[in-house]
């Protein structure tokens, strides 16, 4: 056959993508700051061909646009930095005497549970060997926290540099934005361009809207816990509030995690009974409102994922892409759907009332 035969151009562009998907794995140190500022360009693009239609050369859009993100980022910045860089600084020195805190009020708990639960006394060797495992899970994971908060402290000039590359990067990507696009859509056969132009208009829709209204929300339950922490006294409530924040991000686990974290912190700095049940009672009124008040209005159900499909999702992307791979988790997975029920419409059908009732 010949290379010009349309089967031999799939099949090619086929093991293009392949290729490019293994180089992307093995260079994504490298690729990273081209990936945040093509996802930084995505969701400039809309507004930049707004203000295009409305007269604005498009450089000139562009730079309105990115001088605004930056107007922004340095006020969020001047505003939270400092304010984390101290939080984080008294953790560290402050860390070796709460941690020890901890762990003896973690030891008392476990001595108290048996006679909370009187059935456990009779498996008293059972419970003290999960008792003991529970005491190795809590010392490694003390461990482990000094060493993060220092690479915290550490990454914020690398931080500030992958931000300044980003911003050249998106600069050139927009300019280019609609260019890129003409020249992907020509690697399409022909007979399947209006099917990838229809694709790409429901990926892009889907993508957009999560994306842009995860933002907002990760930024609502943000500041919301930063104000419930800071009301009820919190050590380092703009440190846990920004946790909370970014476990937002995260379905199902992150929220939990970070509230539970939450807790413990205030806990261990001395805060009382009411206090705890006061600030557990906030973060879960805070969830609540943003999954069933705001997140439907924002984001919808456009993204339509089964739970088990959400979770595999995020197993599967943090294995391969670690924590920003949490993060694009669900848009991807959306995408990757919708591009099976273009090229496979007859396994997203729903079943035939027959086959239900049987």
């Amino acid at each position: 056959m010949k290379n010009g035969n349309p089967q031999w151009r799939t099949f090619w562009l086929a093991a293009l993508a392949i290729f490019l998907a293994w180089l992307i794995w093995r260079l994504s140190a490298i690729i990273f700051p081209f990936f945040l500022a093509g996802l930084v360009a995505y969701l400039l693009n809309p507004f930049v061909d707004r203000l295009e239609r409305r007269g604005w050369p498009r450089v000139y859009a562009i730079l309105l646009l990115i001088v605004v993100m930056v107007a922004i980022g340095v006020v969020i910045g001047l505003t939270l930095v400092p304010r984390l860089w101290t939080e984080v600084s008294g953790l560290l020195e402050q860390y070796a005497p709460l941690a020890e805190k901890a762990q003896t009020s973690y030891q008392e708990w476990l001595h108290r549970l048996p006679e909370a639960l009187p059935g456990l006394k009779a498996r008293g060797e059972l419970t003290a060997q999960v008792s003991a495992k529970l005491v190795e899970a809590l010392k490694w994971v003390l461990t482990k926290i000094p060493a993060f908060l220092g690479r915290f402290l550490q990454g914020v000039a690398s931080f500030a540099t992958l931000m300044l590359v980003t911003i050249i990067l998106s600069y050139w990507i927009l300019k280019e934005y609609h260019s890129l696009g003409r020249r992907l859509l020509a690697l399409v056969p022909e007979r399947y361009a209006a099917s990838a132009v229809s694709l790409s208009g429901q990926i892009n829709k889907i993508v957009s809207a999560y994306l842009l209204g995860l933002l907002l929300l990760c930024a609502t339950a943000a500041a919301a816990a930063i104000i419930v922490l800071l009301i009820f006294g919190v050590q380092y409530g703009y440190l846990l509030g920004l946790l909370v924040g970014v476990g937002y991000a995260i379905p199902y686990f992150g929220v939990p995690i970070a509230a539970i974290v939450t807790i413990i912190a205030a806990a261990v700095t001395g805060h009382s009974w009411p206090a705890l049940l006061g600030i557990a009672a906030c973060l879960v009124g805070l969830n609540l409102v943003l999954d069933y008040g705001i997140s439907p209005r924002i984001i919808g159900k456009r993204v339509g994922l089964h739970p088990l499909t959400v979770i595999f999702a995020l197993l599967a992307a943090g294995e391969i892409f670690g924590f920003i791979g949490i993060l694009i988790a669900l848009p991807l997975a959306a995408a990757i759907k919708a591009c099976l029920a273009t090229f496979f419409p007859e396994f997203f059908s729903p079943a035939p009332a027959s086959a239900q009732k049987g």
